[in-house]
């Protein structure tokens, strides 16, 4: 990855999705998981992400951070969601699955209340 001085600093180039793999595979501190380690990981992830919020947040390809400010949720709610820490009441779980369906229009009315 190179850099180049911009009007706030340094300002790094991106690179591709392709450049970033080659790079991981590289590092003899990240070696690939097997298949099998994989799958175990997913399952474990799903037992912890018991309601979804973590795969959800996934698919929409955000971060916590960003899911929590966009959705107008605590940040430490969003985190104990994920790790099956708390339960999301009846309310959070239909909100979630409205962000589901509609994740842009949801952004779009907490963006208004928040205004």
């Amino acid at each position: 990855m190179s850099g180049r001085e911009g009007d706030e600093g340094v300002v790094l180039d991106a690179i591709t999705d392709e450049e970033a793999e080659a790079a991981a595979r590289r590092d003899p501190d990240n070696p690939p998981l097997a298949d099998e380690a994989w799958e175990a990981g997913l399952r474990r992830e799903a037992e912890r992400d018991r309601y979804g919020v973590a795969r959800l947040r996934r698919r929409l390809r955000i971060s916590q951070v960003v899911f929590a400010e966009r959705y107008r949720i605590p940040l430490s709610t969003l985190r104990q969601w994920e790790q099956g820490v708390r339960e999301p009441d009846g309310a959070a779980r239909l909100l979630l699955r409205v962000i589901e369906a509609h994740p842009d229009l949801v952004a779009a009315v907490a963006a208004r209340e928040a205004a």
